[in-house]
């Protein structure tokens, strides 16, 4: 399974996650990822989808791999999780429409991230930019962490 690895940050797993996502047998053991918690990064942009352990650290985005949509990607990639598949479904949702805002959010503050020349003033909005970050954290992170509450003191369940 492809994944994008994280190597920017160190997490203390205890602090930072918001819940176990699922069991994985990745590399010969069964190991537990986490799904981390959402910060605000840089002052200007929200930082999240940050999946792992202790071990590893990848981007739940990263799950999703050719042409195959990120709820088969989560189902293919853990063996076992707490989370229905009502809620898998609901969390892929939230997530790509995190990826999404936050991708846009980036364009309004700073282009298209390959060149400044050219670039007109029209092209940088901090209102727009301002709209999609608050929604993502009046709307997207709310909804995530309603979702995954409790899930942590659920039984396993094979996928």
């Amino acid at each position: 399974m492809y994944r994008r690895w994280v190597h920017s940050r160190s997490y203390n797993v205890s602090e930072v996650k918001l819940c176990q996502l699922g069991k994985t047998n990745d590399f010969g053991r069964t190991s537990i990822e986490y799904l981390y918690d959402f910060s605000w990064d840089c002052e200007w942009y929200w930082g999240g989808g940050y999946v792992g352990n202790r071990n590893l650290h990848h981007h739940f985005n990263g799950l999703k791999e050719g042409n195959i949509n990120l709820y088969d990607a989560f189902t293919q990639y853990y063996s076992e999780t707490k989370l229905t598949s009502d809620e898998i479904w609901r969390l892929c949702d939230l997530m790509k429409q995190f990826y999404a805002h936050k991708a846009s959010a980036g364009c309004f503050h700073s282009g298209g991230h390959y060149t400044s020349k050219g670039r007109n003033d029209l092209e940088i909005n901090k209102d727009l930019e301002d709209t999609l970050n608050n929604h993502i954290k009046n709307v997207i992170i709310p909804e995530v962490r309603a979702l995954l509450k409790g899930v942590d003191d659920r039984e396993w369940r094979d996928l």
